[in-house]
C-alpha cells in the first residue's frame, strides 16, 4: 500500500515489511545484542548496530527483527500477538528511519525486545498500548543515526 510519508517528504512510501527486512536465526539476534548498542523506551529494549554501505554488498537499509521472552509472558498465543504488535508499530514508522539511513549511506539492523512486566495480560494490549514506546525508540533511533555520522 503506498501512502503519503509521514516524515513529510513528497515521494510515496511503502509501508510493508519485506521479507528481506526481517531478521531471522539466533545467529543474527546474538550478533546483534554482543556487538550492538542498546537504548529503552518504556517497554522496548532496542539493540542496534549501525555499517557504512560497502559497494559490494547489496541489502535493504534496514532489518527488524522482534522478540518477546517466554519468561515475561508464558504463553504462546500472547507472545505471538506481542510480536505482531510490535512488528506493526514498528512497519508504520520505518520510513522515517530508512530515509535517515539513506540520507548517511548506512545499513542498520534493529532487534526490538519486549521488557514489559509479567503481571500484565498481553492478550488484552492493543496497538495503543505499544504505539507511543516504539515511536520513542524510533525517534532515539533517529537521534543515533544522526550522531553515528557527525563522529
Amino acid at each position: 500500500m503506498v501512502k503519503k510519508n509521514l516524515s513529510g517528504s513528497s515521494q510515496p512510501v511503502r509501508y510493508s515489511l519485506k521479507r528481506n527486512e526481517i531478521l531471522r536465526g539466533e545467529k543474527q539476534y546474538q550478533r546483534i545484542i554482543y556487538s550492538g548498542k542498546v537504548l529503552k523506551a518504556g517497554i522496548i529494549q532496542c539493540y542496534y548496530v549501525i555499517e557504512n554501505i560497502r559497494s559490494e554488498i547489496s541489502r535493504s537499509a534496514i532489518r527488524v527483527g522482534v522478540s518477546v521472552p517466554q519468561r515475561r509472558v508464558r504463553k504462546a498465543v500472547d507472545r505471538n500477538r506481542l510480536k505482531r504488535l510490535m512488528r506493526e508499530s514498528f512497519r508504520i514508522h520505518k520510513p522515517m528511519l530508512v530515509e535517515q539511513l539513506q540520507k548517511k549511506r548506512s545499513y542498520m539492523d534493529v532487534l526490538f525486545i519486549y521488557r514489559g512486566k509479567a503481571g500484565k495480560i498481553p492478550r488484552y494490549m492493543k496497538l495503543s498500548d505499544v504505539l507511543p514506546d516504539m515511536i520513542r525508540s524510533v525517534e532515539l533511533l533517529k537521534d543515533r543515526i544522526k550522531e553515528g555520522s557527525e563522529k
